[in-house]
């Protein structure tokens, strides 16, 4: 009698609503490669477990973002392959817009809609790199090493921001945590300051980052607009250059930040006649 081979599990149509969070990670194995070590550690299952429970709770009401397929897409980068790490709060909540990084966007996505994003790509522009303001996709960065991180992997469709950060924050810390102790490069961390991005600040006290291996880039406001607009406090600091800087005097390299132009956007420069 022949046995039916069981149906291998689809980790890219997975939904909040078909499957739980634990199971997507620990049953069906649809976590990105080379962090094992890392979701063997007891606390780290603990905190995947209340989350799981958290998010199906929550998907009975409603979509939750980004998708689960792309709820640790920012670990695609591996441990060891960590240059920088920049750190944002939580998804966007807008329906289809979330992409699973922090401050980046979806391909087709205009950034002149989306302040804080634009903001990043003026000042990228400032220190001298090759972007347009008309590509917010950040994903380049991915095979370069830039970690990009939020602290809350998901929010509710539509939801406040800030909703998930409480059941997300445990997790987010442990993860940090254990990049800092296990990485085996020096790398570098972005955390914005101001009001905007006090969870940055947070994550930063809260895992204990080794300064004495990693360099903590903590200068200038964030970039969203309400937590600059009165001075236009984040430009100017230099973000990028320094993270440069310091991996090109740890032998590591620097990062090439640049972004291609896409054409066919409103923000696209019009001719004079």
């Amino acid at each position: 009698m022949e046995v039916e081979e069981e149906e291998e599990f689809n980790c890219g149509g997975a939904t909040y609503k078909t499957v739980s969070l634990v199971n997507f990670v620990y049953t069906h194995k649809c976590f990105p490669t080379g962090w094992d070590n890392f979701l063997d550690i007891k606390e780290v299952k603990a905190e995947i477990a209340k989350i799981s429970v958290r998010l199906a709770e929550d998907a009975k009401a409603g979509e939750i973002e980004p998708p689960m397929p792309n709820v640790f897409k920012a670990l695609t980068v591996s441990l060891n392959d960590i240059k920088a790490v920049i750190i944002g709060q939580d998804p966007t909540p807008q329906a289809g817009k979330a992409t699973g990084l922090a401050f980046s966007l979806n391909p087709l996505e205009d950034p002149r809609n989306v302040p804080t994003i634009l903001n990043i790509l003026v000042e990228l522009k400032l220190e001298g790199h090759g972007v347009s303001l008309t590509n917010g996709d950040l994903s380049p960065w991915l095979s370069q090493g830039v970690l990009l991180l939020n602290a809350a992997l998901t929010i509710p469709q539509g939801g406040e921001p800030g909703t998930h950060l409480s059941i997300w924050l445990p997790f987010t810390k442990l993860l940090v945590q254990y990049i800092s102790k296990n990485a085996l490069h020096s790398s570098a961390w972005i955390i914005w300051a101001g009001k905007a991005a006090g969870i940055g600040n947070k994550i930063d006290k809260g895992q204990k980052v080794d300064k004495t291996h990693h360099y903590i880039y903590s200068k200038g406001y964030h970039p969203s607009p309400w937590a600059s607009v009165k001075n236009n406090e984040f430009f100017g600091y230099n973000h990028f250059n320094c993270v440069n800087q310091f991996l090109t005097e740890t032998k590591r390299g620097p990062i090439n930040w640049n972004l291609p132009h896409r054409s066919g956007f409103i923000s696209d420069m019009k001719p004079c006649y």
